[in-house]
């Protein structure tokens, strides 16, 4: 017989339990078996229970369970602490508190991941630090990274006498158009629209070869406008859409040209003056607004000397 609050080790199997004797007993087992570094595993609760296998055994333990070893669990695989259903080992895994290898959102491994560089239209992000997994496996490459489309309208490239803009959905391919009558997208550059009231009447056509525009009075040349732009818009930076007759010109125009060139002071209000063609007042220089513009096709507006 043993005393109150005596020990006894009893070692049964490869378990051990310690019990007091003669008082109410509290059994806890424990698992004999050690891992690589010597240290055993504590299965153990109440007498007649086990926390991850049957009561008094070393069973193997569920999906989600804690584990030190792979064989501590069921499935033979013990990831970061958890009970996984597979080794879960990949690039871009992880294993959920449940136990379910899933893809992770970023790994290391995938390192920085560098990024295209900007199109004439698209505007990419630099590098990818972070959310760099794209699946169970793999990482993110270039054609993953972000980026921003330019809006439509946007200059791009080409010439002042044949500019290009982007067209919104990343190509930089949108060519000027330019109102003409009842045709409000006539290409121009080339073509134009060909506005003409030097006999009298007033024509608009819409032509491909801008050359082809001719006064119906030879008399008048400023008034017939060969338009290749109705806006300082269709322009590349640094350019206006300028109306101009006379000083070597044969017939009005209404080109994109460097604003240098284009001096509103030149007679601003006879047919060989030039004029900034203008969308609102912001498109003018101070002391000019945007008003109704004379000798330019319907609808135009040019910058003349605020009133």
């Amino acid at each position: 017989m043993y005393a109150c609050g005596e020990v006894r080790i009893l070692i049964i199997g490869a378990a051990c339990c310690l019990a007091l004797s003669a008082c109410p007993t509290r059994t806890i087992y424990y698992d004999a078996s050690t891992d690589a570094s010597g240290v055993s595993h504590e299965l153990g609760g109440e007498a007649g229970t086990a926390m991850d296998g049957a009561a008094g055994s070393n069973a193997p333990r569920a999906l989600g369970l804690r584990c030190a070893i792979d064989t501590d669990c069921a499935s033979g695989f013990c990831v970061a602490g958890i009970c996984c259903d597979s080794a879960c080992d990949r690039i871009c895994e992880q294993c959920s508190g449940a136990g379910t290898c899933q893809m992770a959102t970023d790994d290391p491994r995938c390192a920085t991941i560098a990024c295209p560089q900007d199109a004439p239209c698209i505007d990419f992000a630099t590098t990818i630090t972070s959310n760099r997994c794209a699946s169970r496996g793999s990482c993110k490459t270039e054609q993953d990274c972000p980026f921003a489309l330019r809006p439509a309208g946007t200059y791009c490239g080409g010439t002042s006498a044949a500019p290009r803009f982007c067209d919104g959905t990343g190509s930089c391919d949108q060519q000027t158009s330019v109102a003409c009558g009842a045709d409000s997208n006539c290409p121009a550059a080339p073509g134009a629209c060909c506005y003409d009231v030097s006999g009298g009447s007033q024509t608009s056509s819409c032509v491909q070869d801008a050359t082809k525009c001719k006064p119906s009075n030879p008399m008048n040349p400023c008034l017939l406008v060969v338009a290749e732009c109705d806006s300082p818009r269709d322009c590349p930076p640094g350019n206006v859409c300028c109306y101009a007759c006379g000083l070597g010109f044969s017939n009005a125009t209404a080109l994109c040209v460097p604003s240098g060139a284009c001096d509103q002071n030149s007679g601003a209000t006879s047919a060989t003056s030039h004029q900034w063609i203008c969308e609102s007042n912001a498109d003018c220089e101070t002391g000019y607004s945007c008003q109704q513009g004379e000798y330019l096709p319907a609808g135009y507006k040019a910058c003349g000397p605020s009133t």
